[in-house]
């Protein structure tokens, strides 16, 4: 039973187009597109009218997305099959072409299976309320503070975000014990939420003529330890990987994991059962020399100085602006505590 079941009971990305016409089809609507973000349009709509289910859309995504023609009828016919109950004026992130896609290369483009499964998510957007998450949710600000996961404002070689997250030095017992599972879940689903569709996007969009397709995660394990073995914690984060999985699949190109201590081999061991294996294929494991590997995928410039000391990576508008993270101090936690009991009387 999955994750999505216990609550509701590839390729390199390219900035070419194939086809001439649709380049400069993407090209005549850049200035359209930056009228519809003004006008409130989703930023999923990038270059196009509001109808992305339109023919000329379609071709558009499916040759970002490399697909062939077998490919690109199954798509159809998802969408044909959701239309009814799930419309695009109602959920026009969720039924986008590029969601939709992202759920079909998941499922090996198994028409059945992906209907299924994105159906059951659905419910759980619907249960927990994502769809209005990033305009009513306020987080935390003591998580804000010291929770390190935010997009950085310069790209990869290739174009793409870069994702950085400090899981090693993230008091993750100390949130759980403070705020407690559900609110913590919260913040995760709004972190995401905030990578995939915030306000950031449009920006980027308009600015490299092309929506975004996945991006590349770094993940910093320095100062992870045996606290970070406890039973709640691993089921917490076992919870939020097969949440990234199930209802945000192919959103990342690439999870480059960095500074894992040997405690984390045995993290690992216990972890990994919870990752499908084409996960596990775009995960890349380094050690000491890390800024070899990241290197190969991006200057070293743009990351943040605990990563590279002549680094001037800052995380985009609206994502926490330090990325130091830390153990929570006892004064943190008593304010905590006492701004709690406050709200309560």
């Amino acid at each position: 039973m999955n994750h999505v079941d216990d609550e509701n009971k590839g390729v390199r990305t390219r900035t070419l187009l194939n086809s001439t016409m649709l380049e400069e089809k993407l090209c005549d609507n850049v200035s359209s597109y930056s009228i519809s973000v003004e006008k409130g349009i989703s930023s999923s709509n990038f270059a196009f009218p509001p109808d992305e289910w339109s023919t000329v859309c379609v071709d558009y995504y499916s040759q970002y997305w490399n697909l062939n023609s077998e490919q690109v009828e199954r798509l159809w016919e998802l969408h044909n099959n959701i239309e009814k109950d799930f419309p695009m004026k109602r959920y026009p992130f969720q039924c986008a072409p590029s969601m939709l896609i992202r759920f079909l290369l998941f499922y090996n483009f198994h028409v059945k299976k992906t209907e299924h499964e994105l159906r059951k998510v659905m419910a759980w957007r619907e249960l927990h309320q994502v769809d209005c998450l990033l305009e009513t949710y306020q987080p935390p600000q003591l998580i804000l503070n010291k929770y390190v996961g935010a997009v950085l404002e310069e790209n990869d070689r290739v174009g793409d975000p870069v994702f950085i997250s400090r899981t090693g030095c993230t008091d993750t017992p100390a949130f759980l014990d403070m705020f407690g599972s559900d609110e913590f879940y919260r913040y995760e689903i709004f972190k995401r939420e905030s990578a995939i569709r915030g306000e950031w996007i449009k920006e980027w969009e308009i600015k490299a003529k092309r929506p975004i397709r996945q991006i590349i995660i770094i993940d910093d394990f320095q100062g992870l330890s045996r606290r970070m073995l406890a039973s709640n914690v691993l089921s917490f984060f076992s919870k939020v990987m097969r949440m990234d999985q199930e209802c945000y699949p192919n959103c990342c190109k690439k999870i480059i994991v960095i500074r894992a201590p040997f405690i984390f081999r045995a993290a690992w061991s216990l972890m990994k059962r919870v990752f499908e294996p084409s996960v596990v294929e775009k995960m890349e494991f380094c050690g000491s020399d890390y800024l070899k590997t990241l290197e190969k995928h991006m200057e070293l410039h743009i990351l943040p100085t605990c990563f590279y000391p002549e680094g001037r990576g800052r995380a985009v508008e609206g994502f926490p602006i330090s990325f130091e993270g830390g153990r929570l101090s006892d004064e943190e936690k008593g304010f905590n505590l006492k701004r709690d009991l406050k709200d309560i009387d």
